[in-house]
Parts: C-alpha cells; structure tokens; sequence
C-alpha cells in the first residue's frame, strides 16, 4: 500500500496590505499563517507515515518572493521525513532551467525535494509521477498533451498524473485562461491518480472518500473569506489493487468566515452582532458578517460604536450592512414629509405595523423619485 499527502496553492508570500487592505499586524499575521500551515503538513506527512508529499503548485505567490523566504521553504520542506515532489503552478511558474525562483529553491532544497520543472516521467519507489508543470502565468489550454500521448506503462507501478489548472466545475475560469481542464480528458489518460492545485478548494468535498481517482487539493491555509473553506490537505492511500480511499485532514492556523444575520422590527443590532459570533475562536477568526433588516433607530445611528465594540477580540472583523436600515420612527415621518399632508397622515396611519409601514414608506419615496 501506498499513501500520499497532497496539498497545494501555498502561496507564500502574499501580500496582504496592498492599497492598505489589510493593517500591518493583521497582513503580517496572514502571512506567518500560510507558513505554519505548510509546517502543519509536513508534521502530518510523518505522523501519517507518508510515502511521499506531493505539493501541486504555487508552492510561492510569485517570482519576487525574498530569497530568504525560498531558502526558509526548502529547509522546511527538507525536514519532511519522506520525499517531497513539487511542481510549479501559474503563480510561481517556472520559465526554464535559469528560471531565478526555482534556480534558487534548487540551491537550498535537500535531497529529497524533487522539483518537477519537465514534462517527463519521475520515479519515487513504486510510483511513476507525470508532471504537468506551470511555464507561464496564464493559458488557454493546459499542460496535459505530453501525458495523452503516453501509451505504455507498467501494470505494477501507480501512475500519478500531476498538474495544476482550473477544473471542470470546480474553478470559476470563463474564459479559460488558467490551464483549464476537464474530467474526461484527465480520465482519458488512463492514470491510477491525478493530484491538483490551482482553486482553493477541496474536490472531492468529503471528509472521507473512496474509488476516486481526481482531487484537487484546495488549499492548506485560507487565503480570505470568499474561499469558504477550512484549510486542510488530502492523505491518499493507494492499495495493492490499486484501490483509492483519501481523508482529509485539518491543517489551517486562522479561521475565515462568512455570516449573516438578517434584523426584524424590534430585533437587537447589538445581540446580533455577539449572536454572529458563537462558536468562533476570534483571535484566530475573519469574519466577515452581512447585515441586512431593519435596525432600532437608536442602535443604526450609533451602529458605528458597536461595530467597533464587536471587534474587539476577531483578528479582523469586517462588517458590510448595505442592506441595513433604520426603522421608520414618527420623528423621521415628521422630518421627511409635511406635516398634515397626505403622505403624513399615511405613514403615521401604519407606525404600529412596521412591515406595512415599510411598503409605504418606500412607495412614497418612489412616488417622489418619479414626480
């Protein structure tokens, strides 16, 4: 039997803090994050007591990564008590043998790391790896056309194509510029496995998994909230009959996540937003929390105030209530319309049924918009 830890989409070296996205302390905090993950990964290879870790792509964000970061990676990756195979992704692809980036991780990275820069067999004991590397940042087809072409292999080795893309279903790619590939050509080639990166989510989305034969990795560490999805990694084990059964295992450092809380008449603002976050280990949580409804006058004036009382504690809590509004008081009847009038005497009729004063109010709005 075989096992394997598949993961991908690192991305180390992102910056956080462009155009000031992101305070330092908290960019700093995603970075650091995305390197302890991968520590996470290499811990689980040899407690799993993998064969081999497999890093689908984008192992780096870019090609001006510090050279520091690149030595720190490969002496991380060094440590792994099994061997490390790692293919170039569209982030960090590589352009050729004098290509700076990977010349760089070739000069620090230990014996066991093999970086798969060619489209060209690889043999790790009994596997046979078929990488599909990364030689650009987009493209409209992908890199499998070497693979396919393949026609003999050996019945007593596992057959392991690996190659990193948007797949079928899986990745938003519209106008498929990142390496986009289908499941019936992956099938196609007849491989036992195909391992990949590029979208940062897991496929299959199962804790637990049996006879499939495609996965995608997703990634080790969420890069923000629109992810939806825990940072994890793929153990793989393949038997002797060439049965594939995968777990997937927990190895992110920060939660990110997305709620919504929706305010009906009368509804706290304020016990919305600490009802938002149970169950969250804040220090270590994004949250990002949509509001929408209608909030007591007092509490949306002063929603600011609580905004910031509510994030004390989350790493970052980001609050987008676009569709929150004020409930509709006398006083704002009073403000907006003349007293006595029609449109008055109208919406006062409805001020002790809020969900029909709320029909009025804004027929009266549209009403005025139109005129």
């Amino acid at each position: 039997m075989l096992k394997l830890m598949h993961t991908g989409d690192l991305h180390l070296g992102r910056e956080y803090q462009k155009q000031k996205v992101e305070a330092p302390a908290v960019a700093q905090r995603y970075q650091e994050a995305r390197r302890e993950a991968l520590e996470n990964v290499v811990r689980l290879a040899e407690q799993e007591q993998c064969d081999v870790l497999v890093v689908a792509g984008d192992v780096f964000d870019s090609h001006s990564v510090p050279v520091s970061l690149v030595r720190d990676t490969a002496d991380l990756l060094a440590g792994c008590v099994c061997p490390v195979v790692v293919l170039p992704g569209n982030h960090d692809y590589c352009e050729g043998p004098e290509d700076k980036l990977w010349k760089s991780f070739r000069e620090y990275a230990g014996e066991n790391t093999m970086l798969l820069t060619e489209p060209k067999p690889v043999t790790v004991g009994n596997m046979v790896f078929y990488p599909c590397p990364c030689t650009e940042r987009y493209a409209e087809g992908n890199a499998l056309a070497w693979v396919k072409e393949l026609v003999h292999r050996t019945s007593d080795q596992v057959h392991i194509g690996l190659a990193h893309g948007a797949l079928e279903g899986l990745s938003f790619d519209r106008e498929k510029r990142y390496y986009y590939m289908t499941r019936q050509e992956l099938e196609a080639t007849g491989m036992d496995l195909w391992l990949l990166g590029h979208t940062h989510v897991p496929y299959p989305d199962a804790a637990e998994i049996t006879e499939q034969r495609i996965f995608n990795a997703g990634t080790p560490q969420q890069t923000d909230v629109a992810d939806n999805a825990e940072g994890t990694a793929f153990v793989i084990e393949v038997d002797d009959d060439k049965h594939v059964k995968a777990r997937r295992l927990h190895t992110g450092v920060l939660s990110f996540v997305r709620r919504s809380e929706v305010l009906r008449h009368g509804d706290s603002l304020a016990e919305a937003l600490e009802r938002a976050g149970e169950g969250l280990a804040k220090d270590v949580t994004t949250l990002r929390l949509i509001l929408s409804g209608v909030a007591l006058a007092e509490e949306y004036q002063d929603r600011r105030t609580l905004y910031d009382r509510a994030a004390d504690g989350y790493l970052k809590l980001e609050i987008v209530d676009d569709d929150l509004r004020q409930e509709i008081t006398e006083e704002m009847i009073d403000r907006e319309t003349l007293d006595g009038s029609l449109e008055n005497r109208l919406l006062k009729r409805y001020l002790e049924r809020p969900e029909l004063l709320d029909l009025a109010y804004d027929l009266v709005r549209q009403c005025r918009e139109e005129a």
